[in-house]
C-alpha cells in the first residue's frame, strides 16, 4: 500500500531492498508472504513489511547526503543502550549489497507512544508518566557516549569547546548569515559564551543524548492500566554531551513555540522523576542552541513569521545567559 508521498524527493522502497533484507530478518519467508505499506516521512524514504506471524519489520532509506551519518549515529546508540534498561530498535545486520546504502531494518516495537496516550490520561497519570520519563532519561544519561557530538560524525572532536566552537561557529553561524540574518548577531554571541559553558562544567565526560527528545519518541508500558516510559524511538540525532542538551530540547518541543506545548508544572515533574537539577547556566545554554538551529531551519522552508518569533526567544536566552554570573 502506498500513501501519498508528499515530503520532497520522497520514494518508496524498492522492492529489491525488500527482497535483500528479507533472508537475513526473517528467514524462510518470501517477499510473495509479506504486505508493504509505504509511509510518508520527513527525512527517509520508510516502509513497515508485515511479515505472516504479525511481525513488522521497519525499512528506511536515506534521501539526502547526511543520512549515511545518521543512521550511523542510530546504530551506534542502540548499540550503547544495550544493557541500560531502554528499550530503543536494534538495527539487523545488513546484507552484502545493501551494507553500502543508507539503510537501516530493524523490528518494530509494539508500544504506543506517550504522545498517543496523552489525551487518554488523567491528570495524575500524565504526572506520574512524565516522572516515568525522567527516569528513562536518566538511564539514557548514565551511558558515556565516548565523544562530543553527533555519533555518525567523523573524528571525535578534541573536548565540548571544541565541538562548539566547530559546530555553531564554523557550520551554523555562516548559514544563519545567509538564510536568517537576523539572529546572527545572537548566534555570535552565542559562540562568544562557549568558553564559559566549558569552564562551569569542566571535564565531565559525555554522556550519551537522545537529541529528539518528544512524546512522539517515548515509548510506554500500559500493561498497569497507566503510562511506564520504557524505551525511545528515532535514534538519527544521537550524540554525546552534557545531559542538559536533552532536556532543553525537550523543553523547547513541548513550549509555546512549537507544535506540541504541555500544561505548565510538565517539565518540573520530568525533573522530580530524573532525580537531579540540571546546571542553569547550561540548560540555558542549549535551549539558545536548539533554538538557533530550529529558527534557522524555519527560515531555510520559508516560515519567515515563526522565524522571527524563534529569533525573539533566542534573543531572550543569550540576554539571560549574559546576565548570569
Amino acid at each position: 500500500m502506498l500513501e501519498i508521498l508528499s515530503q520532497p524527493g520522497a520514494m518508496p522502497i524498492p522492492d529489491r531492498l525488500v527482497r535483500a533484507l528479507l533472508p537475513v530478518a526473517a528467514p524462510g519467508i518470501e517477499r510473495r508472504q509479506v504486505r508493504i505499506r509505504h509511509l510518508d516521512a520527513h527525512s527517509n524514504d520508510v516502509a513497515e513489511v508485515r511479515v505472516p506471524d504479525g511481525r513488522v519489520l521497519m525499512v528506511k532509506r536515506g534521501r539526502y547526503p547526511w543520512s549515511a551519518a545518521r543512521l550511523t549515529a542510530s546504530r551506534t546508540a542502540a548499540g550503547l543502550l544495550r544493557g541500560a534498561y531502554v528499550r530503543v530498535p536494534q538495527p539487523i545486520p545488513l546484507p552484502d549489497g545493501v551494507d553500502q546504502e543508507p539503510v537501516e531494518a530493524y523490528w518494530r516495537i509494539e508500544h504506543p507512544t506517550l504522545q498517543e496516550l496523552w489525551p487518554t490520561l488523567s491528570p495524575a497519570r500524565r504526572r506520574h508518566a512524565l516522572r516515568s520519563l525522567g527516569r528513562l532519561l536518566r538511564r539514557v544519561h548514565r551511558v558515556e557516549a565516548g565523544r562530543h557530538g553527533p555519533l555518525g560524525g567523523g573524528e571525535a572532536p578534541a573536548s565540548l569547546e571544541a565541538h562548539l566552537a566547530a559546530d555553531l561557529g564554523w557550520r551554523l553561524l555562516p548559514a544563519v548569515y545567509g538564510e536568517w540574518p537576523q539572529a546572527a548577531w545572537e548566534v555570535e554571541r552565542l559562540v562568544a559564551l562557549i568558553p564559559r559553558l566549558a569552564e562551569r562544567l569542566g571535564d565531565a565526560p559525555p554522556v550519551l543524548l537522545h537529541g529528539d527528545v518528544h512524546l512522539g519518541n517515548v515509548l510506554c508500558d500500559t500493561g498497569y492500566g497507566g503510562a511506564r516510559c520504557v524505551g525511545l524511538l528515532d535514534l538519527e540525532s544521537a550524540g554525546g554531551g552534557p545531559a542538559e542538551a536533552d532536556l532543553a530540547i525537550a523543553q523547547l518541543h513541548h513550549g509555546p513555540l512549537f507544535a506540541s506545548p504541555l500544561p505548565d508544572g510538565w517539565f518540573r515533574a520530568l525533573l522530580r522523576g530524573y532525580g537531579r537539577e540540571p546546571d542553569p547556566f547550561a540548560l540555558g545554554f542549549y535551549r539558545a542552541v536548539h533554538l538557533a538551529n530550529m529558527g534557522f531551519h524555519s527560515a531555510l522552508v520559508g516560515h519567515a513569521e515563526h522565524a522571527e518569533s524563534v529569533a525573539a526567544a533566542l534573543e531572550w536566552e543569550v540576554d539571560a545567559l549574559a546576565r548570569a554570573e
